[in-house]
């Protein structure tokens, strides 16, 4: 019976880890996803930064106020993206 718990434990312990990993990783590439579906003409640029200095949490509030910007193809519409 102590052998069904802990094994329980273990699978029940992994699922949390893994739910844990996949929410981390999306908030932490939230600002390049955000510039991206915003069509944002910087959106490498914050990509990069995130990937980087992202998770000094200072870089991702940067990223984050970045890809809010108005620099997006809507505000340019004579201009394609590159």
């Amino acid at each position: 019976m102590q052998e069904q718990q802990i094994a329980s434990d273990i699978a029940n312990s992994g699922i949390i880890g893994i739910v844990i990993i996949v929410v981390t990783l999306f908030l932490y590439f939230l600002p390049p996803f955000i510039a991206y579906r915003r069509k944002h003409n910087a959106f490498t640029g914050i990509l990069i930064i995130d990937i980087f200095f992202g998770w000094t949490f200072i870089g991702w509030i940067l990223c984050l106020v970045w890809a809010y910007g108005t620099n997006t193809a809507g505000n340019f519409p004579n201009r394609e993206r590159v």
